[in-house]
């Protein structure tokens, strides 16, 4: 019972995962996921794993403790969606104090049983950019009897009153709005499931002296991973001289420049990497580095309008542009009848969408639209606002500081054309001492900081090393395989060399996320370039520590942590680093993070492990008593692996939720994200109790199980983010 139901939920959440994406939430929310059949299928799944475990209490009080856990977690939610009140309110400034609210669900109106008002609302911004950092609200609430007193509440710090729990949700010019839940019982009762499940698989991992960990653990001696990567090439040819630029010396003093890019502000070698790596790819372009790039564009436009730098991906564009390569010009962009996209682009044709982004953003950096360097304080004082050459003049700005803005540029372009390099030089030094008067150096990142970001912006290469990873990693484990097959041993010396390619790849990663943590001020964890990278040093991390137990561990960590590498730098998947939003700054997110990367690394070990289970058993080279013991000892590790990696996931999801507890006014909201977190929890479940599911028994069928359920953490990770965008979508 306990599994069949398991396995019905699974399957009602994939349908209703599906019918979100045709017919839209509220269908999805009404018929699937808060359904009376997916609360009874959910409470007869932890029921029956409840009972089964009753009978074993004794030689297993972990793992009763874990499905006690788990009906607590049901018995919770189902309060919550019967007895709790959840819902938004509107409050305006310098409106009369209320006590409605709308709820959710129905529409209807609710009350308090006290009156609130909005006193005051602010937003406290980064030092060094105009980005928010945090916002705060201050509020009057006036009880029944006419007594008023103030509250407080920000993002991440709800405001609760009598049982009552109000999130911040928006801020805005006409008001605040707030999230409304009244649910003391059922938050209560899952909170307590989320704590004992943390204890009971912490205490399964540590005391659990029955358990099958330990006798895996035991008898486990080897074992063997495996992913089959494809190989890729490419061919250079011969090449003409670039178009003109500046000398590199000219252009590194360029790059020195404070800039306001990206909501903060940051050298202008961070704009000249994400300009040449939005147009071509890569931050260098046939041997100029990005700072050359960019002022050739801004000092050289009829040079490199001719350049067929710009890479288009959509086949549409590219037909369109004329240049089946791939690779455009500006002048590719017009012809004879004007601009060659402007009918392409009603039809939403991703590719040409994305063709005309680099259009655009060629034209606002030639014409110095986005070189926003010079900063101006306003009459009133705060946070200097940071013009281009190109912009209006602000009103109260003196004639002698507009004429610098227009004119300095204008300066050093009239020296660079002339020769005289290092007059050129000069003035670019000069409007950065400039800058740094003007906007004060409490409004810019310290110096440490800026060396900081330019050391990074120079060192952060990982292209090379997620391909030297991979490949290593490949070959080396053809070179353990053949070894487990014959029985012989793994050269020490070739043990040793994947030993010091692992730590040094290690120590490059480590390096890198402690470089952009100290740069953008918050933990590296906040899109899925920066998730990939640490999902790649779990990667690593686990190898490392592995390699002692099974000599193959690290062939597989430096496998994952090479592909992890790769899809971070394919497509440059939000590399910028950027503020961080105000609701996501929070250590319970941050933890959550690293907890699902573990359990995601961890993961692709134990499919990697059946891949090559299943590889080994099709093979007729090797004999069938060797085949069968190889896929035991396989069997040993997989299973070695998935039980942390479950750890990690259950606790990782539990952070989340407490997280949008306290962030959102509900710690579960049937987002895509979180339904198939825990789908994938489901799915992974089964393998678990492989004693208890006769299909498990099987070798063949348990790999290959294992080989498929990776699909759920590669569709839960990748597929929702672009199908089913939600709440989570910061994360691509």
């Amino acid at each position: 019972m306990a599994f069949s139901s398991a396995a019905l939920l699974a399957v009602l959440l994939v349908l209703g995962s599906a019918a979100e994406g045709v017919w839209g939430s509220r269908w999805a929310l009404r018929w699937c996921f808060a359904a009376p059949w997916t609360a009874a299928l959910a409470a007869l799944a932890a029921a029956g794993g409840a009972v089964l475990t009753v009978r074993r209490w004794r030689r297993a009080p972990w793992t009763a403790g874990l499905h006690l856990a788990l009906l607590l977690v049901v018995a919770g939610g189902t309060m919550s969606g019967l007895l709790g009140t959840h819902g938004e309110m509107h409050l305006q400034a310098d409106a009369a104090p209320t006590d409605s609210f709308r709820m959710t669900g129905d529409g209807q109106m609710g009350h308090l049983p006290f009156r609130l008002a909005l006193a005051e609302a602010s937003a406290s911004g980064y030092p060094d950019g105009n980005a928010a950092r945090d916002f705060s609200v201050w509020l009057t609430v006036r009880e029944r009897n006419g007594r008023a007193q103030p509250g407080q509440l920000a993002m991440n710090r709800p405001l609760r009153l009598d049982g009552w729990r109000f999130c911040l949700s928006a801020v805005g010019p006409q008001g605040i709005t707030l999230t409304v839940t009244h649910d003391p019982w059922g938050t209560a009762l899952a909170y307590s499931g989320f704590g004992l499940l943390a204890v009971c698989f912490a205490g399964y991992f540590l005391w659990g002296r029955g358990s099958r960990l330990r006798s895996v653990l035991r008898d486990s001696r080897r074992g063997v991973l495996l992913l089959v990567a494809v190989l890729t090439c490419g061919a250079l040819g011969a090449e003409e001289a670039p178009p003109q630029t500046l000398q590199r010396g000219l252009a590194d003093t360029f790059g020195r420049l404070y800039v306001d890019w990206g909501g903060r502000i940051c050298p202008m070698q961070t704009l000249a990497q994400d300009f040449c790596r939005k147009l071509c790819g890569a931050t260098s372009y046939r041997g100029l580095t990005a700072e050359q790039v960019l002022t050739g564009w801004i000092f050289y436009y009829d040079d490199w309008k001719n350049e067929p730098m710009i890479r288009i991906r959509g086949e549409e564009a590219r037909r369109l542009l004329g240049r089946s390569d791939g690779h455009v010009a500006l002048t590719d962009f017009y012809g004879p009848e004007g601009y060659k996209l402007s009918e392409a682009l009603r039809s939403g044709d991703r590719g040409v969408m994305a063709a005309d982004e680099k259009c655009r953003l060629v034209s606002w950096i030639c014409t110095g639209a986005v070189c926003r360097i010079y900063p101006y304080r306003l009459p009133k004082g705060g946070t200097p606002v940071w013009l281009s050459w190109t912009d209006r003049r602000p009103a109260g700005m003196a004639l002698d500081d507009w004429k610098f803005v227009v004119g300095s540029m204008e300066y050093v372009a009239r020296q660079i054309y002339t020769g005289h390099n290092v007059r050129a030089d000069e003035a670019l030094r000069k409007i950065r001492e400039r800058q740094q008067a003007e906007a004060g150096w409490e409004n810019l990142p310290s110096e440490a900081r800026f060396g900081a970001e330019r050391l990074y912006n120079a060192t952060s290469h990982t292209g090379p090393a997620a391909w030297t990873a991979t490949l290593g990693g490949l070959l080396s484990l053809i070179v353990c395989v053949r070894g487990l097959v014959l029985r012989s041993e793994v050269l020490r010396s070739m043990r040793r060399g994947l030993l010091t390619i692992g730590g040094l790849l290690w120590l490059y990663l480590t390096y890198l996320l402690c470089l952009r943590g100290y740069v953008s001020g918050h933990w590296p964890l906040a899109n899925g370039f920066e998730t990939m990278q640490f999902m790649s040093w779990c990667s690593l991390s686990a190898g490392l520590l592995l390699s002692r137990r099974t000599r193959l561990a690290m062939p597989f960590g430096l496998i994952v942590g090479g592909l992890c590498m790769a899809v971070s730098t394919i497509g440059q998947q939000d590399p910028a680093i950027t503020p961080l939003l105000p609701v996501l700054a929070s250590p319970l997110l941050s933890l959550h993070v690293v907890t699902v990367m573990l359990a995601y690394a961890l993961l692709a070990f134990t499919m990697m492990g059946s891949l090559t289970a299943l590889i080994v058993g099709g093979s007729k080279r090797i004999g069938r008593e060797r085949r069968a013991e190889m896929m035991e000892e396989l069997r040993r590790l997989v299973w070695l692996l998935l039980v942390p990696a479950m750890f990690f996931l259950v606790v990782g999801i539990c952070i989340g939720a407490v997280w949008a507890g306290e962030a959102w006014g509900r710690y579960w909201g049937w987002d895509p994200k979180e339904v198939w977190a825990l789908i994938t929890l489901l799915v992974y479940v089964f393998p678990l109790h492989g004693f208890s599911v006769r299909f498990f028994r099987r070798e063949r069928a348990f790999h290959l199980y294992i080989v498929l359920a990776f699909l759920t953490v590669i569709f839960t990770y990748f597929g929702v983010n672009f199908y089913l965008p939600g709440l989570h979508s910061y994360a691509v």
